[in-house]
């Protein structure tokens, strides 16, 4: 480091400069520096990506399942024609990441049956490829989904708390609970709840920015997304703001709602907590918790606000890439 340098960072928590008194209401990035303010730095959440070069990565392939460092850490489970494919660790207090570094190309039935294909706790940073069977994610981060099956009846992409770059389900029906999805989302047919969409929803590939038939309730979409067919319940038109909208493996808070966020997405879903891919997490309702909590504690007059500090997150270089 240059010896001229400072070594930390104004406005994070080791910031010890004088200030001018700040009589503004605080909120994350101002009315900071008042005698009557309680401070509370908290390191943002890493969401499904991490820094840490100590990642379980595999390759797609017919050998996977039979690998037995994959099958350490995860289990396969064969239910008729459902292939069901489960992190070992995604209900523990210490959950790891496992990630799937290569396009997936799933298979396409069972003694002619379409095959269900369900994944729970994993990262897919390539494509997921699709030609006739049906998808079931929970707790997933996946890159983007392709899949060409035919099918309004039956949903052939199903997912529950996932954070997904885009959909392209031109042919069938897609369902969508606690999601995020960054880019587009093309598909036939659209069920949606509790979710953010801060990409455009098209019908098909011709027609990007239109929708076809289905329902939104208690989700975001952009302010220039046009209605189409599909029918709307308690959808608020805002972009929601991340700490980070690019999906990389090593970019963490990736989909983690910012404090920005407008307050009809952060606390807008069904339930009054908030949208998204990290609903099960309750990360904004912590924050809010915690808040209520010090109101109890500390003498009259004192505010307490929540700074978000990615800095908290940082290793020494020797951990870090």
């Amino acid at each position: 480091m240059n010896h001229r340098e400072a070594d930390w960072i104004p406005g994070y928590f080791d910031d010890p400069s004088a200030r001018t008194i700040d009589f503004r209401n605080p909120t994350w990035r101002q009315g900071h520096f008042h005698p009557r303010r309680i401070l509370i730095f908290s390191a943002t959440h890493a969401g499904f990506f991490n820094h840490y070069k100590t990642l379980k990565k595999f390759a797609w392939g017919d050998g996977l399942f039979t690998n037995n460092d994959f099958l350490s850490v995860a289990s396969v489970t064969h239910i008729d024609n459902k292939i069901i494919v489960r992190n070992r660790s995604l209900n523990s207090r210490k959950f790891e990441r496992i990630i799937i570094s290569t396009v997936v190309n799933l298979k396409q039935n069972i003694d002619g049956l379409p095959l269900v294909w369900r994944f729970e706790g994993f990262v897919f940073i390539r494509t997921m490829k699709v030609e006739s069977g049906r998808v079931e994610l929970d707790r997933c981060a996946l890159l983007a989904a392709e899949i060409k099956t035919v099918n309004v009846i039956h949903p052939v992409f199903n997912a529950n708390n996932c954070l997904i770059k885009k959909i392209q389900t031109e042919n069938g029906l897609t369902r969508l609970q606690y999601c995020t999805v960054l880019q587009t989302t093309i598909t036939k047919k659209l069920n949606a709840s509790d979710c953010i969409f801060n990409g455009l929803i098209g019908k098909s590939l011709a027609d990007k920015t239109l929708p076809g038939n289905g329902c939104i309730r208690y989700s975001s979409i952009l302010p220039k997304q046009q209605s189409g067919d599909i029918q709307y319940f308690k959808v608020p038109k805002l972009r929601a703001v991340f700490y980070q909208d690019l999906f990389h493996l090593h970019l963490t808070g990736c989909g983690v709602l910012h404090p920005a966020t407008p307050i009809e997405i952060a606390n807008g879903a069904a339930d009054g907590s908030e949208m998204g891919a990290f609903h099960h997490l309750h990360l904004v309702a912590r924050q809010q918790a915690i808040i209520k909590k010090l109101i109890d504690f500390i003498p009259t007059g004192m505010q307490a606000v929540i700074i978000p500090d990615n800095s908290l997150n940082e290793l020494p270089g020797e951990f870090t890439e």
